[in-house]
This record gives structure tokens, C-alpha cells and sequence, in this order.
């Protein structure tokens, strides 16, 4: 083996691929930022390669239901093809809602499991095909935000089956694996009412200011709830009939501050 074959085999064992070695386009790692003008979004390469993959491994830390949402049509037709996948998440935070674990739960072709150790914030998408694994890594979540609007930093790789940080990627997902709790309807109900209760430890999220909790949780996505969503309705309506004053009565933790944010930037005020 000549000295360039042995350095482009050597390269490929350990996830680094030569600039000065042209590899075929589809093998070439990539920077994935979002950015429309430079890069694609990190959705559309998430389902192109769940799209020909046999079989995926994720370790994302924060999920949303718009997140998951992206991902469900392709889910089930890989369901279709009888391909399975697993999934590791946290409890960190108490960012992932009890919604968010039921509809995980209906995943058919998905094993999940949920790590409850504190500061668990991994984000890492593999895909395993015949001849080679892809992994991406970075700091996008899977929520709606992180993988389409938010301006990320994420890296796809491609090595062989028995390359350096492959093996290192796996091995790290394996130990967190036999150490995380299985995803069951038990273990949501449990955790749902320490969520809704301020049971959990780190519920003191949830007297967080909006300003500390995006500090903590930067690719946190805040949607309107129910509540929040009949009353912007209202506040538009009367807005359109003239109206400069309105009242709102709520409970408290029902998300009043918020609800003020939604509709002031929905109002986009000039001064």
C-alpha cells in the first residue's frame, strides 16, 4: 500500500478525511449552520439520512413536540421498511414536557430510554448504512427552532464501521444507555405529576425569569399554550375594532408574562 492509500485508509479509521483527498460529495463532512445562503437546514439532512439509513442512534437532550413533529412522517415510513431506531433523553431541566414522552411513547419502531442525570445536554444524530456510519454533532437540540431557524453549529461526518470516533460515539451512547431509564407509561405518569406539582428537583426552572431561563436553555422554543393562544385571539380582535384597552384575568402560573411578550411581539410596536 502506497503512501497515500495508507493515509486515506488511516483517515476514514479515524474521522478525519485530508482536505487535499476528494472524497465522493455525499462522504464530504459538512458545517450546517441553518443558513439557507451557505448551508441547508438541519432538518432536510436529518431526513435525508434517515431516508436510506438501516438503522439510526440518537442522544438529543431537549425535545419539543414541534421538533418531533418534523420527524413523523419519515418515522413511519421507516416503520413501513421495518427499520428501528433508539432514542436517549433527559429529564435536565424539566425542559421536556409530559406531551413530548407520550408521543414518543407511540413511536412504534423507536426504543427510548431517559437519562435522569443532572447536566445531560448531548446532542448527536447517527445513522448506520452498509458500508459506512454518519453522525452529526453540535449544539442543535430537536426542537423546530434548532433545526430550522436558529443560527447553529453542527457538523455531519461520515467513517467507516470501525472508525476512531465512531467507536467512541457508540461507546459513549452504549454506558449512558445501560444506565437510563426505559420510556414507559408508568414512568410518564410519575413524572408528569412532579412536573405539573414543582416536585422535581430542578423545577426551580420554572421561577426562572423568561431572560435566566434562555440564558440557561439557549435553543429553548417558546410556543403560546392553550390559554395563551385564545387570548392573543382576542387581544387581535379587539385591536382590529379599535380598541386601545383590554383586561385579562388568568391564574396564576397560567403565563400571563409570557402571554404580554406574545402580544407585544405580535403587535411589533414602532416606539
Amino acid at each position: 500500500m502506497d503512501e497515500v492509500s495508507n493515509r486515506i485508509e488511516k483517515s476514514f479509521k479515524t474521522g478525519f478525511i485530508d482536505k487535499d483527498y476528494q472524497s465522493s460529495q455525499v462522504y464530504q463532512s459538512k458545517l450546517i449552520m441553518n443558513d439557507l445562503e451557505r448551508t441547508p437546514m438541519l432538518s432536510n439532512v436529518i431526513l435525508e439520512q434517515l431516508s436510506t439509513c438501516r438503522d439510526f442512534t440518537f442522544q438529543i437532550a431537549f425535545i419539543s413536540g414541534g421538533g418531533l413533529a418534523l420527524l413523523k412522517s419519515k418515522l413511519r415510513d421507516l416503520k413501513n421498511k421495518g427499520i428501528r431506531g433508539r432514542l436517549l433523553t433527559s429529564t435536565y431541566l424539566d425542559f421536556n414536557r409530559p406531551k413530548v414522552f407520550r408521543e414518543l411513547l407511540k413511536i412504534e419502531n423507536l426504543e427510548v430510554k431517559v437519562s435522569e442525570k443532572d447536566g445531560f445536554h448531548v446532542k448527536g444524530y447517527q445513522f448506520g448504512f452498509a458500508n459506512h456510519k454518519s453522525v452529526i454533532i453540535g449544539s442543535s437540540n430537536l426542537t423546530a427552532s434548532a433545526l430550522r431557524k436558529n443560527h447553529e453549529l453542527n457538523v455531519i461526518f461520515h467513517s467507516t464501521h470501525d472508525g476512531k470516533i465512531i467507536d467512541e460515539f457508540e461507546n459513549s451512547f452504549e454506558s449512558e444507555w445501560s444506565e437510563s431509564i426505559p420510556l414507559s407509561t408508568t414512568w410518564i405518569l410519575k413524572y408528569e405529576n412532579e412536573w405539573k406539582n414543582g416536585l422535581r428537583e430542578s423545577s426551580k426552572v420554572l421561577d426562572m425569569s423568561p431572560h435566566e431561563m434562555l440564558r440557561l436553555i439557549p435553543n429553548a422554543e417558546i410556543t403560546p399554550n392553550l390559554m395563551q393562544i385564545e387570548a392573543l385571539q382576542n387581544l387581535e380582535e379587539l385591536r382590529i375594532n379599535g380598541q386601545k384597552k383590554a383586561i385579562l384575568i388568568s391564574a396564576t402560573g397560567t403565563g400571563k408574562t409570557y402571554l404580554s411578550a406574545f402580544d407585544v411581539g405580535k403587535f411589533d410596536p414602532k416606539t
